[in-house]
């Protein structure tokens, strides 16, 4: 679970990744993170995104595992990204309010194997842009394993990307 709040006002964070074992995320999680551009979703199986509150609205990219079951309701529904990428070779399951209007203008990037499953599924097949990747990310590895962190300090990484012509 992600706490209501938890990263509420974090005003430089740019990206985040939701991990697969998170089942809710409470209200307000990640408001007030104007500079959030990219969402890595790893949640499997989330039920819960507590409603009124439309955490999103600045992203700019949604990247969804591979393993991810469902999509919970108004978690993207006011966000308007450039690019939606899928790894889910199965059309993860949607709400009628999973994505908003403004969603479907964006580019949807999916297994090529599943392209036709995207365009004809539930949630998806709104997405005026439906691309077949081919080549996807099989692994990122950090060349720093652990690090700390203290408030208002920044770190950069370097990460090395399998394949690397691997395509996000």
């Amino acid at each position: 679970m992600i706490g209501g709040s938890a990263f509420s006002g974090c005003s430089s964070l740019t990206s985040i990744s939701i991990g697969s074992s998170v089942a809710s995320i409470g209200y307000a999680a990640f408001g007030g993170c104007g500079a959030l551009k990219t969402i890595l979703y790893n949640a499997e199986n989330c039920d819960d995104v507590e409603d009124s509150y439309y955490p999103f609205s600045d992203c700019s990219n949604i990247i969804i595992g591979k393993n991810v079951k469902r999509m919970p309701k108004l978690f993207f529904y006011y966000s308007c990204p450039a690019r939606v990428v899928s790894h889910s070779v199965t059309p993860p399951t949607c709400d009628s309010r999973t994505f908003g209007s403004g969603a479907y203008t964006a580019s949807l990037y999916v297994p090529s194997i599943a392209k036709t499953d995207y365009s004809t599924a539930y949630g998806w097949k709104k997405f005026s842009n439906i691309i077949p990747i081919s080549n996807t990310i099989r692994e990122i590895k950090l060349e720093q394993g652990e690090f700390g962190l203290t408030v208002g300090g920044t770190l950069k990484l370097n990460a090395t990307i399998t394949p690397s012509n691997a395509t996000l």
